[in-house]
């Protein structure tokens, strides 16, 4: 996928854990600048996980652009945390 740092449709804010294949959605933001803000808060602060409140191991950080499917089926429809 092409990096770009203009997306109509926004960023996601994604981490994997040490050992696992896939990202999770952990933030969700309109602009790159503030997604790019946000990894950088949450890497000086790692955060827990939201659904059982365990510490993260060792998570890496990536900001996903959203595609128009996921657009299609209302990502931003959801909560953005």
């Amino acid at each position: 996928m092409k990096r770009t740092t203009h997306n109509q449709n926004g960023y996601k804010v994604c981490y994997k854990e040490e050992g696992k294949r896939s990202y999770v959605r952990y933030f969700l933001t309109y602009t790159y600048n503030q997604a790019l803000r946000a990894k950088n808060c949450y890497i000086r602060y790692p955060p827990r996980e939201r659904e059982t409140g365990r510490k993260l191991n060792n998570p890496k950080w990536a900001i996903i652009p959203v595609t128009e499917k996921e657009v299609q089926d209302g990502i931003w429809r959801e909560c953005p945390f």
